[in-house]
């Protein structure tokens, strides 16, 4: 898949969320079109991590009450997720997500890839491996990790812990891809690495990636969304993150 035009994939409208009756998000509206990275910036504490965990239904599990529209266009259609009768295992494996720090479990190499992959497809043994050999090449670790598939994932490096993480996502075929800060717990080069690869699957997946850094987000996204006290407060497109990178280097420099 290769997404050929810009179309929009995300409308969301009055969108608010609270925790044990605090107010996180406060009637967010946006809309965001496929066709290239979309990133979400915004101080430690805006509500970008909140409004991400919303798209794919995780903060249900936080006990989070949630009001308002959302609506993400998948498989030729509008899908509204709030809706009751919503499949909330369906709707996080066609809305997958990759978070700060790798997630693996304690197992070998391919079953971080190949247990998830039989539980939710219904794919035979030999599929799962073609599935698992795709993935690894697409996140650019076939090489790296063929020789030792079945060791443990966490002797793997940081880097590369988090490229296992992104294939696991992309094994069970997601229609959008969620990125909640990726490369903050990584060193320099990994983190760049990173952001080469998300660049590539750009081309294929829409994607949101939260992002501590303008200048992060002036390298990878075509438009972003500023986040402050729970409300969008900023729409940038690409030329205008660059302005917002120089504003921000301002007012720190002032503070």
């Amino acid at each position: 898949m290769v997404l050929k035009t810009k179309k929009p994939f995300l409308e969301i409208k009055e969108l608010t969320v609270g925790f044990g009756g605090q107010v996180v998000l406060d009637g967010v509206s946006l809309a965001a079109d496929a066709g290239g990275i979309v990133c979400l910036l915004g101080r430690s504490g805006s509500g970008k991590t909140t409004f991400l965990r919303t798209l794919n239904r995780l903060n249900d599990e936080m006990g989070a009450v949630t009001k308002g529209s959302v609506n993400l266009f998948m498989d030729g259609r509008w899908c509204d997720i709030l809706a009751p009768r919503t499949d909330l295992l369906n709707l996080r494996r066609k809305v997958g997500m990759v978070f700060q720090t790798p997630n693996l479990m304690p197992v070998s190499i391919a079953k971080n890839i190949l247990v998830p992959l039989r539980l939710t497809s219904g794919l035979g043994k030999k599929q799962c491996r073609n599935r698992m050999h795709k993935v690894l090449e697409q996140t650019q670790l076939w090489q790296e990790v063929s020789h030792r598939l079945e060791d443990s994932a966490l002797s793997l490096s940081g880097g590369q812990q988090q490229r296992l993480c992104l294939a696991r996502c992309l094994a069970l075929e997601p229609k959008i891809l969620l990125l909640d800060e990726p490369t903050a717990s990584l060193d320099f080069r990994a983190g760049r690495r990173i952001e080469e690869l998300l660049i590539h699957l750009a081309k294929s997946y829409p994607m949101l990636v939260v992002s501590h850094s303008p200048a992060q987000a002036e390298r990878l996204a075509q438009s972003a969304f500023v986040f402050e006290s729970g409300k969008v407060v900023h729409k940038l497109d690409k030329a205008s993150i660059y302005r917002h990178l120089l504003e921000e280097c301002i007012s720190g420099s002032a503070g």
